[in-house]
């Protein structure tokens, strides 16, 4: 018995399955065989199950796409003397979820980083989005990047129109240009040199609205001019001469009123208290007669 206890040991040393180790031991100590003579199956039997429990961690952690596991179940592994192909798995999928860390990264940093010129900027961020296509990022990373990617690329080309229409000088084009940046979302102090050049180009003729109002003493037509004038960045001295227009013409309009409410039309009589050295005729005074108290 004893015989075939070790025979059974030799066998299952030179490889076996745990329960046939447990049951090689088993049968050893029933047969009474020495420590010494069971001792190397016992610490056989150690190792086997400690592969065993290594490759059930790696199973577990490829699974489970966890880095913080895999690189655990690798150590492990490597410490049960498990071989390279045993390992594999589990250093694949490691790597694999490593580049998706990076890539995350590559592309928050994509998406934040503003870079000049503005066509590096989408330049850097098609390439994030494509990286993270490829190694199969979260599908809501991709789409906020690619949100984002639309926004930048609707603003480079609201930039490259605003400036071809301002090299051309083309007022009207210019005028379109700065509300296709505004929509874009292009910042106030980015468009303020376009702006400044489509004020200038309307300051010509917002002067000659200026003088024609003043030519005209029309107070409508100076408010308009004057309002205009302003929005078109027409200085105070510029415009002081139709304030001081518009300040007479009101004047004038309030005396009219004045005088109309007083006199009417001129076509019936009046009555208006007495002037030092004319006396009111019986029934009043006529437009003739108010112009002779006027000039006395």
């Amino acid at each position: 018995r004893r015989d075939a206890a070790r025979e059974a040991l030799q066998l299952v040393a030179l490889g076996a399955t745990i329960a046939e180790f447990q049951a090689a031991l088993q049968e050893g100590e029933a047969a009474g065989l020495t420590e010494e003579e069971l001792s190397v199956a016992r610490t056989a039997l150690a190792e086997e199950e400690r592969g065993m429990a290594a490759r059930e961690a790696l199973r577990d952690a490829v699974r489970s796409r966890c880095m913080e596991q895999l690189r655990a179940a690798l150590e492990q592994g490597a410490d049960a003397g498990l071989q390279g192909y045993e390992l594999f798995d589990a250093e694949r999928v490691l790597a694999e979820e490593e580049r998706k860390v990076f890539v995350k990264a590559q592309l928050k940093d994509a998406i934040l980083k503003k870079v000049r010129p503005y066509a590096e900027q989408v330049h850097m961020l098609r390439d994030a989005i494509e990286e993270a296509c490829d190694i199969g990022l979260d599908i809501m990373d991709i789409e906020r990047a690619k949100w984002h990617l639309e926004f930048e690329e609707r603003q480079l080309e609201a930039r490259q129109v605003l400036e071809r229409a301002m090299k051309a000088q083309r007022m009207e084009d210019l005028t379109v240009a700065i509300k296709e940046a505004q929509e874009a979302g292009m910042e106030f102090d980015e468009l303020a040199e376009a702006r400044e050049m489509l004020a200038e180009s309307y300051k010509p003729a917002a002067r000659e609205r200026l003088k024609d109002a003043i030519a005209a003493g029309n107070v409508e037509q100076l408010k308009e001019a004057i309002a205009y004038g302003e929005a078109m960045g027409i200085s105070d001295i510029g415009l002081k001469a139709a304030r001081t227009a518009l300040v007479d013409e009101i004047r004038r309009e309030e005396a009219r009123k004045r005088i109309f409410q007083l006199v009417g039309d001129g076509s019936q009589p009046f009555s208006l208290p007495a002037h030092p050295g004319v006396e009111p005729a019986e029934g009043g005074y006529t437009i003739a007669e108010l112009r002779t108290a006027v000039a006395f």
